[in-house]
This record gives C-alpha cells, sequence and structure tokens, in this order.
C-alpha cells in the first residue's frame, strides 16, 4: 500500500474521530462555566472536520510529487484534533467544583487587578504537571493542592502572564531593539579587548541573543516577562513562592549555563528570575520586601553551596537586560491601567493579593502555626467566594 493509500485512509479514520468527539461535547450535560469552552471545541471540530473532508477530496493526494505536502497537510489536521482530544477534552468532561473554584478565584482576581475578563482562561485544578497554560486554547491548569493552599496563589499571576503576552502582542516590543543594541555593544567590546571573537564566547552569545529575541526560540524574555507581570500583580509573595518552588523541586539555581550540553530549556536560570522580582519589586518601591527577599534567596545558595554563579552565567543573563525589561514591563502594566500589589488595600480581609501576601506574612512569622491558620483561611476565604458569587457575577456584568 503507497502513501496515497494510507493518507486516504488515515483522513477516513481523522473524519470519524472528528465526528465522535462532536458527539461527545456536544450536548448540554456541561457546567454553565465551560459552556463557551465547549462550544470553542465543538467548533474547532466541525471546521477540522470539513478541512480533513475537503483534503480527502483534494488532487493532491493523486499526485506522487507532492506526497510530502499532502502528509503535511494531514499532520496539522490531526493535531488540531489532538489539541481538542487530549487538552480541552478531559477538562470539560471531569469539570467539577474544584475547577469551578478555580474559575471563581479568577474572575475575583480581575475585578481586583483589572485583568481583561473576557480573555480569562477556563481552570482544570487537576493538574498533573504543576501550572500550565495554553494561551491560544484559553486553558490553564493548577495543582488541585492548591486550590486551599495560599502559598502557590501567586504562580497563577504567571500563567495569566503568557495570556497578556499572547493578547498584546507589542507587549515586548519596546525590548526587542534593546536586545540587538546590547548584544551589538558586546561583541564589538570584547572584539577591541582581544582583537577577534574566539568562536566559544562567539556561540555563547548567539545562544544568549536567540534566547532573549522576538523569535520562537526566545523563550526567556517571555517566561521572565511572565515573572515580572507576576510580581508586579502579587509583589513580594511572588519572589517567596519562587524561593518555594526552587527549593521543593531541587532545581539547580544557574541552569541553564553557557558550558550546559542542553540549550534548548524553555525556561531561564532560576538565579536570573529571581533577580527580575527583585528589580521588580524596587521599581514599585518595595526596596525593604526585596532586601529580605534577597537575603532569604542568598542564605538557601549558601546552604546548597551555590553562593557565586559559575562562569559564563551573565553572559547568558546580563543584569543590565533584565532590569531594562523589568522597566519596560512595569510600564506597560501600568499603561493598560492593571493594579499593581503596592496599590491593593492591604487590610482587605478576602481580597487575593493581600491574603496571599499575609499567609506568607504568617508563615514567615510563627510556620509551626501556619498549617491551622492556613485552612482556616482558606475556609473562610472560599466560603466567603462561593456565598458572594451572585454579587460577583454583577460585577462581572457591569450592572
Amino acid at each position: 500500500m503507497g502513501v496515497n493509500e494510507n493518507l486516504s485512509g488515515w483522513i477516513s479514520e481523522l473524519e470519524n474521530r472528528c465526528i465522535r468527539l462532536i458527539r461527545l461535547l456536544d450536548t448540554e450535560q456541561f457546567a454553565e462555566d465551560v459552556h463557551d469552552l465547549k462550544n470553542e471545541a465543538v467548533e474547532s471540530l466541525r471546521h477540522t472536520f470539513q478541512e480533513t473532508r475537503d483534503l480527502g477530496r483534494d488532487q493532491i493526494l493523486l499526485q506522487d510529487e507532492l506526497q510530502q505536502q499532502a502528509i503535511s497537510n494531514y499532520q496539522e489536521l490531526f493535531q488540531a484534533v489532538v489539541l481538542v482530544e487530549e487538552i480541552l477534552t478531559p477538562i470539560l468532561l471531569g469539570y467539577d467544583a474544584h475547577d469551578h473554584r478555580g474559575f471563581l478565584w479568577l474572575q475575583k482576581f480581575a475585578l481586583e487587578t483589572n485583568f481583561p475578563l473576557e480573555d480569562l482562561p477556563f481552570v482544570t485544578a487537576k493538574s498533573g504537571n504543576y501550572y500550565w497554560i495554553y494561551p491560544e486554547l484559553r486553558v490553564m491548569g493548577m495543582p488541585i493542592g492548591d486550590i486551599e493552599g495560599l502559598l502557590g496563589w501567586p504562580d497563577i499571576a504567571h500563567e495569566l502572564g503568557h495570556t497578556l503576552l499572547a493578547l498584546y502582542i507589542d507587549f515586548l516590543s519596546a525590548f526587542t531593539p534593546v536586545v540587538k543594541q546590547y548584544f551589538r555593544d558586546k561583541r564589538d567590546e570584547m572584539l577591541d579587548l582581544g582583537g577577534q571573537l574566539h568562536p566559544q564566547s562567539s556561540k555563547w552569545l548567539t545562544i544568549a541573543q536567540m534566547k532573549w529575541g522576538n523569535k520562537r526560540e526566545g523563550t526567556w524574555r517571555e517566561e521572565i516577562a511572565c515573572d515580572l507581570i507576576g510580581t508586579y500583580f502579587m509583589g513580594v509573595a511572588y519572589g517567596w513562592q519562587h524561593l518555594r518552588l526552587v527549593t521543593n523541586r531541587d532545581n539547580h539555581p544557574y541552569y541553564p549555563l553557557p558550558s550546559s550540553a542542553n540549550h534548548s530549556s524553555s525556561h531561564p536560570a532560576d538565579h536570573a528570575r529571581m533577580e527580575a522580582i527583585l528589580a521588580m519589586l524596587k521599581i514599585m518601591k518595595l526596596s525593604k520586601e526585596a532586601k529580605e527577599l534577597n537575603n532569604s534567596w542568598h542564605e538557601m545558595l549558601s546552604a546548597r553551596h551555590f553562593s557565586n554563579p559559575p562562569q559564563g552565567f551573565r553572559v547568558y543573563y546580563p543584569r543590565e537586560l533584565i532590569k531594562k525589561l523589568a522597566n519596560i514591563v512595569y510600564s506597560k502594566c501600568q499603561n493598560h491601567k492593571f493594579v499593581a500589589a503596592p496599590d491593593q488595600d492591604m487590610q482587605s480581609n478576602y481580597a487575593i493579593i493581600p491574603l496571599v501576601n499575609r499567609a506568607w506574612s504568617v508563615f514567615q512569622t510563627t510556620p509551626t502555626k501556619y498549617g491551622s491558620w492556613e485552612k482556616k483561611l482558606a475556609g473562610e476565604f472560599w466560603k466567603h467566594i462561593e456565598g458572594d458569587k451572585d454579587h460577583l457575577m454583577i460585577g462581572l456584568r457591569g450592572e
């Protein structure tokens, strides 16, 4: 059996898969929270079904010289179905009271921070891979233990940062010329010192510029920008959660490095991310909090024998770029009128940002009593939110 015959069979099977999934999802059994997500999933499947049927009738399947193009077209359609089948469908079918609480949390966060309500993601609170988000699908995962655990909530703001960067495509545009100029100057500086650029140095600079750049590989700028957005919204609590996460997962704080064998990591080194967090705190005039966080961070590094950044660290993570990105993100957040942590009413009992920062304060001052305190406060928070959801929905409708 040749390639074209196989493709014809696979196309027919994919049509049937679309039909099965549409039949499964196109019902009224789903919670009101996720009606829009369900409708989007069904519409996506119908669109893919029609494109798959069109491909099955396309003359491209009859031309041997176009086999590669035909396979590529089929693969794109298959991946579109996979996104619905493996990501959206489990969220929809498994949606329960825990997910609903995540839904209410995001709505309350949006009202408190002026985050765009219409672009909030849908939530599954049963993530098997910590926090994650697919901005293009508008779905986010969070660990179920964090529904009633306050300390991890700052990481939600990081994921929402990815939503903002996808929504406002010019959010980091001012950073692109900064990156180009920085690495141009760095190469000129090294040439002035040595007469020629060492091949290893040139390679390191090339990788660094790519990771900080605005192309697909430029994931470090996006991840650090989301750390900055998270800090803008959550304040010093975001930094404490970062320290907790790095310690909990035994992350190497300086990896990846220029000397690393693997340069494909989408996330930058945790130490660079902490420097970004500290930079944003200082911009927001939270210098005292930044100093306390910095001291605790370095105590952790020292205890794990990571006191000094290794050779090449500053090639990948220049302080100059981190600080300039922090200023750009702060200005963009201000321009969009997002409410920063220092502008929240820190005396409010059930506002999210004050509550999370208060949780970290209690954790640090009376750590042995924190567990019982958190259980009590989380219970009160959800009782308040769920009892006040009618008021919340009025706020969402602007009535």
